[in-house]
């Protein structure tokens, strides 16, 4: 009997064994078309779906447009979520679809090593990547004694050090005392906090003391942080900006192709602001300009590259808009869906006005690209760099609005805030914008 018993039990523990062995099989996954994301971060993670355990999560920078991750840990004959998501927005966090662009991938029954393909594509889903509790924090204002204020509108605007803009809130003041809460804060992250009372109730700002206005700043925020503030007269001209914002939806049939905006004078026609979406990588986006004043009148003109000729042709060859904005007052946000409603904007068919010139082909240079730290932009021999210096996310958020001085022929732009991606860099005005980009390490 014990004889029969032991062949048995040794051909067990060899099954075991094998299952064991097996039981390291490895995960490959290989991206394709993946240009849309050239310069973000890219996550994955593989889960169990038996029990929702993780086996394991990988991630990169994407450089290329094909490339291909690992995952070890893989088990015969379970079945997995491979889950992944690229920061589309460039904040360092998960965000559904579509402000983040994130897919799953389900294997049922594994066995032994794995490959799959997966080749860009726009079917996003949520796939409810698990936040890490430190990413982001709560940065507190716990004002006190603003009774000068009950009933007035406070302004508030959170930004990095550099001016890189993150949000803003507007608030009725209704009592002396009040907090106001910013939830998008970075560990080890340093910021400022710029913000202005309507003291004189006209709806836009004014430099103090016909505004009252104050700047706070923040260094290295190690967790949830709250600061008080209490009024004081100890007023500073925080320069306040009013912010153009337009939300575009419904845009697929415009996906990969290019979108030029242009903010312009609706007296004079005059190129206030051009900036660039290159390319639409998502139906809906939004575009922000720093640009527009109170009491007003401008013309938001913009168009999308619909036959890719890389020049303004009179619609349908390519589709253009024209939204009017009628005595601005302040901060303004319109939305914008997809239609057929086109309009000539009037637009010369050359690039120096519709197809923004490359900066690095009038004249200039920018260096190092990539760049970890400090962004240098020279010009050339007899040029000047004038005008204002301005930073893109890729959807064509503005990030960082620089005003040079004259006569300047080289100038520092410091980047270390940035997340790592790829942005876009704007020198000048309206139609004399010169425009590059360049990969933030």
């Amino acid at each position: 009997m014990k004889k029969r018993i032991f062949p048995l039990i040794m051909a067990c523990l060899l099954f075991l064994s094998i299952v064991n062995a097996r039981a390291q099989d490895t995960l490959t996954v290989t991206f394709l078309d993946m240009t849309p994301h050239v310069g973000q971060n890219l996550y994955l993670r593989v889960v169990d779906t038996l029990g929702g355990m993780e086996i394991g999560r990988d991630s990169l920078m994407v450089e290329t447009d094909s490339f291909a991750l690992e995952v070890v840990g893989l088990v015969p004959e379970h079945s997995y979520n491979v889950d992944f998501w690229a920061d589309h927005n460039n904040n360092g966090t998960y965000d559904p679809p579509s402000a983040d662009h994130a897919w799953r991938i389900p294997l049922d029954s594994v066995w032994g090593d794995t490959a799959i393909t997966f080749t860009h594509n726009t079917n996003f889903m949520d796939i409810e990547w698990p936040r890490e509790v430190e990413e982001l924090q709560g940065l507190t204002i716990a004002f006190s004694n603003f009774t000068p204020h009950l009933g007035q509108n406070l302004y508030l605007a959170l930004e990095y050090q550099n001016g890189w803009e993150l949000e803003r809130k507007k608030i009725l003041v209704e009592s002396a005392a009040f907090n106001v809460t910013f939830d998008t804060i970075i560990v080890d992250s340093s910021y400022q906090i710029d913000f202005w009372a309507d003291h004189n109730l006209n709806g836009q700002y004014d430099i103090p003391p016909d505004d009252h206005a104050w700047r706070l700043t923040v260094d290295s925020v190690r967790g949830d942080t709250t600061i008080a503030f209490v009024h004081n007269t100890d007023f500073i001209d925080i320069d306040w900006t009013n912010k153009l914002t337009v939300d575009f939806t419904a845009m697929n049939p415009h996906l990969n192709q290019v979108l030029y905006f242009y903010l312009r004078d609706q007296d004079t026609g005059e190129f206030i602001d051009s900036l660039i979406v290159d390319p639409i990588t998502d139906a809906e986006f939004s575009v922000s300009s720093m640009a527009i004043m109170p009491d007003s009148s401008y013309n938001v003109d913009f168009y999308v590259d619909f036959n890719e000729n890389g020049m303004y042709d009179i619609p349908p060859t390519d589709h253009a808009w024209r939204i009017v904005l009628d005595d601005v007052n302040g901060d303004t946000t319109i939305s914008f869906v997809h239609n057929t409603d086109f309009i000539d904007i009037g637009l010369e068919s050359d690039t120096t006005v519709t197809g923004i010139t490359d900066l690095n082909q009038a004249g200039f240079s920018t260096y190092p690209n990539p760049v970890k730290d400090v962004l240098t932009v020279r010009a050339g021999k007899d040029r000047e760099i004038t005008g204002n210096m301005r930073i893109f996310s890729q959807t064509g958020a503005l990030l960082v609005n620089k005003v040079l001085p004259e006569g300047k022929t080289e100038v520092t732009l410091n980047v270390a805030a940035l997340k790592p991606g790829v942005y876009i860099l704007t020198i000048g005005e309206g139609k004399n914008i010169r425009q590059t980009r360049f990969v933030k390490e």
